[in-house]
């Protein structure tokens, strides 16, 4: 497309709804810019989908506007940002449409949204929505293959953009499915001869009415202009629908991921089909079954009653045949009770307790239950064969019903976790994707939380032992997401060297510190504060053993500028080490406490910062010629949580690395507003901050899980480096060019590139 200045360009729009059948909705929308929003042009849309009792329009209007509203709301970003950010905001509004059960709009779902700005034109379509170009009697579907219908996955609805640019007397159509169907393109590029919007629509109304068309059909044409014939438009700035039918109110405000609300006639549908239900059964089982359990039950009656009587006499049989036996053995005076009988004496009823005679014995008690059950058999064999015959298919049928019971109840609970199981996997997914599409418009909070949900739901169906397969693809592609969104960086051997061991001057003990010094690495033995340092090509070597009047080293700080080194000892107190020289000096320090506890150190511009445990405060120490002089307590608030602080970093400002994770900037003793992004997990088990005049970004040393978390000097995120090929990390210093890292792996000197 040819390339010219909008200066001299005038967009002429028309809008025509042809669309008589109750059942789908058209509509087509222009938004024009306010006065600080010119730079980002006209926004035109184009809409058909199935009315369903006004829930379709609704649902339309709902979508252009979040659309308009994103568009509008930064003008700085650009023109393809901000319509790139505009679709998926209106991708979300449509996703959380799903997510309250409404799907029946993904089926017929046809939109053409489009954004000129100066020449510059930007499209996107949503089913079979469709934008053709004419342009000198040629013209063209520029939306071909952008979209597809049925919608599948709203989050993709709309999922394609495309760009170029127009000149003077082109003519856009905006339209929707059944443009080309009711058109053809020879009629489009024939009436795009006229160059009059309005003249335009009005030809195409006269020749579909001509032809006895009554497909639904939304068009917005929009001819190009010269500025110099162009009419001004007297629309306002503002939302235009059509005027075939009322314009809905929009809501005043629309907040991103608001679930759509939509009023439909569920619950009285769901009650009455419930109803008819109910009514349905009570008939059948009244006119069919009820008689028959009657009549079932009558017969079981009369068998019940005489199988009772039956075994009545056998019981009473049984009972005499007994109290005759007692009365036949030698001194039993008292015939024994089986059954109480009622008594006003008190006196009696002890005299029957103990009498020995009243509590069988237990051979007694089998004699009498081994006689009761042959009297019940042989009472059974008295029945009726019929009888006998119901007898048995009842007790089969009941044997059956409780055994369908308990496999049904099973198989219900079953069904039941598969059900929950499949729910949670489907969120979980759609979780995933919607964080996938957040992490593309950088909407890391979103991301976040999205991401944390689908990994608890998919979490619960791993723990269900279900969609084992699907659960491990799903936890492979979180994680994956998530190093996106955490900005994780695994360092690779390609990208990692090894560059020397200290274990040759170190007596097999294992350092603990690392710095980088005029091109030298030094550490030191911790049982006798030798100073070893190693050259960029290896080569190892002892610096100086001088340790007279020192005590041990517990904290060191490097300082590039002056290729110096400081050391806090035991005594309390610190040392000073030359590079240029290897020489090692006591300095003299006076600390406020003589149980001074130095826990860190930092230097800058001649001053010596110590974060002292026994005071709870950073002391500042100005240089003298034969060391520090008296320290200054620098945090000056009393609620900054003083007591946590592990690890601290100048560069003017004083940076505090705490227990919590947490990292604090502090100007003049002041805590000023400062907040890190979150990371996971979280550095509550970060043990060094490096933060220096040389440095411009914030190094947090976690060796617990062998990583530094490297953020901008705003607080953001830039990277995650997991030290996977270095077991050992016991501590880490920073090139000055910030291009690589160096690992003190062991005894080991790794580097490792930082450049992308």
């Amino acid at each position: 497309m040819e390339k010219q200045s909008m200066e001299n360009l005038q967009p002429d729009a028309s809008e025509l709804i042809l669309c008589t059948d109750p059942r789908y909705v058209c509509e087509t929308y222009i938004f024009e810019p306010a006065a600080a929003e010119t730079a980002l042009g006209r926004l035109f849309a184009v809409g058909e989908t199935e009315d369903r009792g006004g829930v379709g329009g609704d649902l339309l209007d709902l979508t252009i506007q979040a659309l308009q509203r994103e568009y509008y709301r930064d003008p700085s970003r650009g023109v393809l940002a901000s319509f790139e950010s505009a679709l998926h905001q209106a991708n979300l509004v449509l996703y959380d449409t799903t997510e309250q059960g409404v799907r029946d709009w993904m089926g017929y779902f046809h939109v053409a949204i489009g954004a000129l700005a100066q020449d510059a034109l930007h499209v996107s379509t949503a089913g079979h929505g469709m934008v053709f170009l004419t342009r000198r009697s040629q013209i063209t579907l520029i939306t071909q293959d952008l979209s597809h219908s049925p919608i599948t996955n709203p989050l993709r609805t709309f999922g394609q953009v495309a760009s170029g640019t127009v000149a003077a007397r082109d003519v856009l159509y905006f339209g929707t499915a059944n443009l080309a169907s009711q058109f053809r393109p020879e009629d489009l590029s024939h009436f795009a001869l006229d160059h009059s919007a309005t003249t335009i629509s009005t030809r195409l109304q006269q020749l579909y009415t001509d032809r006895g068309a009554q497909a639904p059909l939304g068009i917005l044409t929009i001819s190009i202009l010269p500025q110099h014939i162009a009419q001004p438009r007297k629309e306002a700035p503002a939302f235009i629908s059509n005027q075939r039918r009322p314009t809905r109110p929009l809501t005043a405000a629309l907040s991103p991921r608001k679930p759509l609300v939509i009023n439909r006639s569920w619950f009285k549908t769901i009650l009455l089909f419930l109803l008819r239900m109910v009514s349905e059964t009570w008939q059948r089982i009244k006119q069919g079954l009820w008689p028959l359990l009657v009549r079932g039950s009558r017969v079981s009656s009369q068998a019940v009653a005489g199988f009772s009587r039956t075994t009545g006499k056998g019981v009473q049989s049984i009972t005499q045949q007994q109290l005759n036996k007692w009365r036949q053995r030698p001194g039993s005076a008292t015939p024994p009770r089986f059954s109480a009988t009622a008594s006003d004496s008190p006196a009696h009823s002890i005299a029957v307790a103990k009498s020995p005679l009243v509590i069988p014995t237990m051979s007694g008690v089998k004699i009498f239950l081994q006689a009761i059950f042959r009297k019940t058999m042989g009472s059974l064999q008295t029945l009726p064969r019929s009888s006998k015959i119901f007898a048995s298919i009842t007790l089969l049928l009941a044997v059956a019903l409780i055994t369908s019971i308990a496999l049904l109840q099973q198989k219900r609970l079953s069904d039941d976790a598969i059900q929950r199981a499949s729910e949670l996997l489907h969120d979980a997914r759609n979780s995933v994707t919607t964080a996938e599409d957040a992490l593309i418009y950088n909407n890391r909070d979103q991301a976040r939380s999205l991401l944390s949900e689908a990994q608890k739901k998919t979490e619960e169906v791993a723990t269900a032992g279900l969609y084992s397969e699907e659960v491990a693809q799903l936890k492979s592609t979180i994680t994956q997401l998530n190093d996106r969104l955490q900005k994780v960086v695994r360092a690779q051997p390609d990208t990692t060297r090894v560059i020397g061991d200290f274990s040759s001057e170190l007596s097999g003990k294992m350092p603990t510190s690392l710095q980088f010094i005029s091109q030298n690495f030094y550490t030191f033995n911790p049982d006798n504060n030798t100073i070893v340092k190693m050259s960029e090509s290896g080569t190892v070597t002892v610096a100086t053993t001088t340790n007279e009047g020192i005590g041990f080293f517990t904290t060191v700080a490097g300082i590039p500028a002056d290729k110096t080194i400081i050391y806090g000892t035991s005594s309390p107190g610190v040392a000073l080490f030359d590079a240029k020289t290897d020489t090692l000096q006591n300095q003299e320090i006076s600390f406020t406490d003589n149980k001074a506890e130095i826990i860190a150190l930092a230097a800058y511009g001649g001053r010596l910062y110590v974060y002292d445990k026994a005071m709870g405060n950073i002391m500042s120490y100005t240089k003298t010629l034969r060391g520090y002089s008296s320290g200054t307590a620098w945090i000056t608030q009393a609620q900054f949580p003083k007591d946590t602080i592990k690890s601290i970093g100048v560069d003017g400002l004083i940076y505090t690395l705490h227990t919590d994770g947490s990292i604090r900037k502090l100007l003049k003793g002041e805590p000023v507003e400062f907040t890190t992004e979150p990371v996971d997990p979280p550095l509550t088990s970060a043990t060094k901050l490096l933060k220096s005049e040389n440095l411009k970004n914030i190094y947090v040393v976690d060796t617990t899980n062998k990583r530094v978390v490297i953020f901008d000097a705003e607080g953001g995120l830039l990277r995650q480096l997991f030290l996977d090929s270095t077991p050992n990390v016991a501590d880490v210093d920073i090139s000055p060019d910030e291009k690589t890292l160096y690992v003190l792996d062991g005894t080991r000197v790794v580097a490792v590139s930082l450049e992308e």
